[in-house]
């Protein structure tokens, strides 16, 4: 029997058993690993998109909140200036219709009064006289 010596001598059955289930047991851990990371870097990716968009949304409603502000402090200025005016306008009425009633109870109360109506009558005869041209003596 004639043994080449290049050739390696065969392991024995147990150990390329072995070899191979820890071959296998390798790759496998490899691939989970690898699954792993995957899994791990497509989460990030995912919560750094969902930030993001939290973010936007966040601006947007800010936004959206701020214009509301804007609006609602316009429409209350308005409001008050129209409500500043609308109090002005009653006040001047309710002082003209006051001012009317004392100064019609004062006019009718010095019409009604005898010595009042001789002076105002000589006033007014007093005030004529002055417009008429006076005669030349013939």
């Amino acid at each position: 029997m004639s043994y080449r010596s290049d050739i390696p001598p065969e392991p024995p059955k147990e150990q390329g058993v072995q070899a191979l289930i820890d071959r296998l047991k390798d790759q496998g851990l490899a691939a989970g690993q690898k699954q792993a990371n995957q899994l791990v870097e497509e989460a990030h990716a995912k919560s750094r998109k969902i930030l993001a968009e939290a973010q936007q949304e966040a601006e947007l409603i800010r936004k959206q909140a701020r214009e509301e502000a804007i609006r609602n402090k316009t429409v209350g200025q308005e409001a008050l200036r129209l409500a500043s005016r609308d109090v002005l306008i009653s006040l001047k009425n309710q002082i003209s219709g006051l001012f009317q009633e004392v100064l019609g109870r004062q006019v009718s109360a010095e019409f009604n009064r005898e010595e009042f109506l001789q002076k105002l009558l000589l006033e007014i005869c007093g005030r004529q006289l002055q417009t008429i041209p006076p005669r030349s003596a013939p």
